[in-house]
């Protein structure tokens, strides 16, 4: 094989990896958006409300530091503070494939 296209031999574990974590969870958010699982966030004491709850907590300062905490005050401040699950969701799915990667590693 022409040594131009070879794969890299750590790119040749780490990309079959990545690419199904991606493919899976990809799936797993398009099913999540057609269940009705997508809409409990509007129900208290759900966890996905006390979730949105502790970013607005931690983006006010009224809580300790949490890596999560911080995630969802992002996301809250990226989607100017106004509460989407699904962004929560969709960020919590992307860091799960990187997290593969690093299992990988």
């Amino acid at each position: 094989m022409n040594k131009r296209f070879a794969l890299n031999p750590k790119l040749s574990v780490y990309m079959p990896v990545a690419a199904v974590a991606l493919i899976v969870r990809a799936l797993l958010f398009q099913r999540w958006l057609a269940s009705p699982l997508r809409y409990y966030y509007t129900i208290r004491g759900l966890d996905m409300t006390k979730l949105l709850r502790f970013g607005r907590e931690f983006a006010h300062g009224e809580t300790p530091f949490s890596l999560y905490k911080m995630m969802l005050a992002a996301v809250l401040q990226v989607s100017g503070h106004a509460a989407y699950p699904e962004t929560v969701v969709a960020v919590q799915l992307a860091l799960g494939a990187a997290t593969s990667v690093l299992v990988a590693y």
